[in-house]
């Protein structure tokens, strides 16, 4: 476990939670969690010990896929969430509270590394919750670009196959701890991503080729291109025979 609870706690610089309450971000807001591994059991008891408060709070879950196949840059996450918070407020209440002090240790236990990010939404289809494989494009956009990079994105990957079916932008970071740990909510690398169905994961024009792939990158200044399968309820309960496979 790479810190107590206490010590999660102790960390939090009040100051920039103060300051961040006072900030005029979107309201709702997406939290953007990318999740390392250390301890997946633990992870999974952390989010059943922690949504009923969530629930009463208006908070709602969007999305929850696991990683299945790079195909630009490095493995980002073993996990992508996508929680919707009433607004940023909300959720500051909920981590800096008593009951969050107390399933923290849980997390603490379950993750490795951390990326989040207060997003922005800027798109959401139904098709987020039906399909089964996407394709995600994390990336940041270049200079004076970010507001056409992602119809740009879209343009180049979507096909009758593939469909934007979400994206968001970053609006803030969680930076109110000292010192920064990695299982703490570390700003992310990349401060866009939009994801992609693909229906039909068996043809190969559903996956982007190497073409495509070079005209994305032209498009941006930083990009992660990764495949991710969306996990069922079932499969995110704790005692569910899935689990990640650690390489040797």
């Amino acid at each position: 476990m790479s810190g107590s609870s206490k010590s999660f706690q102790s960390r939090l610089d009040w100051e920039a939670v103060r300051e961040l309450k006072e900030r005029a971000l979107p309201q709702p807001v997406d939290a953007l969690n990318l999740v390392t591994f250390s301890d997946e059991v633990s992870y999974r008891w952390y989010g059943i010990l922690l949504a009923p408060r969530l629930l009463l709070l208006g908070v709602r879950p969007v999305w929850v896929a696991t990683h299945e196949q790079c195909l630009l840059g490095d493995k980002y996450a073993d996990e992508i969430v996508i929680i919707q918070y009433p607004n940023h407020r909300v959720l500051l209440d909920a981590v800096t509270g008593w009951y969050y002090g107390l399933v923290n240790r849980f997390r603490e236990r379950g993750v490795q590394r951390f990326e989040f990010s207060l997003t922005e939404r800027c798109l959401l289809e139904t098709d987020l919750k039906r399909q089964s494989i996407f394709l995600v494009a994390h990336f940041n956009a270049r200079e004076r670009e970010e507001e056409t990079s992602l119809p740009a994105i879209r343009q180049i990957v979507e096909t009758d196959a593939r469909r934007l079916v979400y994206a968001s932008r970053e609006v803030g970071t969680l930076a109110v701890f000292r010192p920064l740990l990695p299982s703490d909510p570390n700003p992310a690398r990349y401060r866009q991503t939009a994801v992609f169905s693909i229906p039909d994961i068996e043809s190969i024009n559903d996956i982007p080729d190497d073409k495509l792939i070079g005209r994305l990158r032209e498009m941006t200044k930083d990009l992660s291109l990764q495949l991710y399968r969306r996990l069922t309820n079932l499969e995110a309960m704790p005692w569910s025979k899935r689990r990640l496979d650690k390489p040797a």
